[in-house]
């Protein structure tokens, strides 16, 4: 109620007992309660609220922004008490951030929106002597065009009519560098379809794959169909751009295979798993020390040590993470694999902006990426943004089946506690756990859903289980670990990891 009562009133300063009152208790019962769930007065949480209020006003405003109008909006009458307020919070002054923001210090690559390769869709041809599948053939062309227009590199058309199948290529070849064609056909209670992705001038199919599904599923079908046909052609058709002046220098193969082990073990979020993979990091960067993507996993190690308590504190586990991403963005700044571990990176060590940015130029470049789409969905529960299940279920369907979806699951599990599901954010974090039931720290993340609907014992076992491999674990150590995220879903957070056993 007390946080509630705050967010309302982000104009001015409040005093403890209009807080007080608010809440229905007392000044004394409130000031503990707020040190014992966030470290931190009523009056300095409030602070930070206005603070953040007036940087969101910086960043959503930020070409006509004028610091003072923030300033003066979010309560705070004196300038320079604003300014030094806002670099203890935020490592910068306002106009630093303004000026950032202008620069735009990591443009979009041209190659991301210029030089489109042309692709025609046909339509897709149904059994001619079942009207459902001829219907269902129509709507699909649709939805495979929606989809692949998601690429900027893309240039995709349609016919402006209909033609019979024997005239398609007729019809492409002038118009079209590729063509997608589709059938279906309904055999039983199944529905299948098969697309292919043809060279218009030569004929020669480069990919093609087959989809089925229940016939009462149509619509579920074409959403796969849809989906695996935009994540699979760009990756086919990406090598026939001219992106570049000069080619990507050839990576040695064991540096390579060292880095590719380490991203393996990095997503087994243990400790003994991540020095692994830093072993694996050093090993590459001793044979190729030019190799942006073994800095950026590096980044990412040293981001989870200090998120997960694996040996750094905080503070120097994240100084290494941001001190690895610049010098990895000086290295390059262009492939998507690495803006997108560098995204995730940033977003660990609290650095949200600048991990928005990356993921956006990671997807711009590459709309098929699935990290890229998994950390849109985290960024988006840390900034409480309801979008962040779109994109956690753009991530599963480019990959249901990968080792990726264990931290996909959970990032579900954090965006249906964010909109206050419990019971589903429960069975979204037991999924996960099922995937890998010796990952402990995954455990506070399932905790706090069971304990909000009403599963207090379940959640108590989790926290046991978590506080056997880390006996020092804490509250305020979680809440001081996690990214910056909306005040009011900490405290959530905070009060059910306590109510599961956690000592604060």
């Amino acid at each position: 109620m007390a946080i509630r009562f705050m967010q309302r009133n982000l104009a001015r300063p409040l005093t403890t007992g209009e807080i007080a009152a608010a809440a229905g208790t007392s000044e004394r019962s409130l000031r503990r309660q707020f040190h014992r769930f966030t470290g931190q007065s009523p009056i300095a949480f409030h602070r930070q609220l206005r603070l953040e209020a007036a940087r969101q006003a910086l960043c959503d405003n930020h070409a006509k922004a004028d610091i003072t109008t923030a300033a003066g909006m979010h309560g705070f009458s004196h300038l320079s008490h604003f300014t030094g307020q806002y670099r203890r919070r935020y490592g910068e002054l306002p106009s630093a951030t303004l000026r950032a923001l202008r620069e735009e210090a990591l443009p979009l690559p041209s190659h991301a929106i210029s030089e489109p390769v042309s692709l025609i869709v046909l339509p897709f041809i149904g059994t001619h002597s079942d009207s459902s599948s001829a219907v269902f053939a129509e709507t699909m062309t649709d939805r495979v065009i929606s989809a692949l227009t998601r690429t900027r590199w893309l240039s995709v058309r349609s016919p402006d009519n209909d033609l019979p199948a024997a005239n398609n290529m007729r019809v492409a070849s002038p118009c079209a560098r590729y063509a997608v064609r589709g059938r279906m056909q309904c055999i039983g209670g199944r529905v299948q379809a098969v697309v292919r992705l043809i060279d218009v001038a030569t004929g020669r199919q480069i990919w093609g794959n087959a989809f089925e599904g229940a016939a009462e599923c149509a619509l579920e079908l074409q959403q796969r169909v849809a989906e695996g046909v935009a994540s699979a052609l760009p990756a086919c058709l990406r090598d026939t751009k001219t992106t570049r002046d000069e080619p990507k220098p050839e990576r040695d193969p064991v540096a390579v295979r060292h880095a590719t082990r380490a991203f393996h073990a990095i997503l087994e979020m243990t400790q003994s798993a991540n020095g692994r993979a830093l072993e694996h990091l050093d090993r590459a960067q001793s044979i190729d020390p030019e190799f942006p993507l073994a800095r950026a996993l590096a980044a990412w190690c040293h981001a989870q040590r200090a998120a997960c308590g694996f040996g750094d504190t905080v503070d120097a586990g994240r100084d290494k993470a941001r001190r690895l991403t610049t010098l990895t963005l000086t290295m390059d700044n262009e492939d998507p694999l690495v803006l997108a571990v560098l995204g995730h990176a940033s977003t660990v060590v609290a650095d949200l902006d600048l991990g928005s940015l990356l993921i956006e130029k990671c997807l711009a470049i590459d709309p098929s990426c699935l990290m890229g789409w998994q950390r849109r969905g985290w960024l988006g529960v840390y900034r409480g943004s309801g979008g962040a299940l779109a994109d956690f279920d753009r991530a599963l369907a480019l990959n249901p089946l990968g080792p990726e979806r264990f931290n996909t699951f959970l990032g579900i599990s954090q965006a249906h506690f964010l909109a206050g599901n419990y019971e589903a954010a429960a069975d979204w974090a037991a999924q996960g756990l099922r995937q890998r039931p010796h990952e402990t720290w995954a455990r506070r993340i399932a905790a706090v859903a069971l304990v909000r609907c009403g599963q207090v014992t379940a959640g108590r076992q989790g926290i046991a289980l978590l506080r056997r491999q880390y006996p020092d674990i804490t509250v305020g150590a979680i809440v001081n670990a996690l990214p910056t995220m909306p005040a009011e879903l900490l405290a959530r957070q905070a009060e059910a990891l306590e109510s599961a056993g956690l000592p604060v």
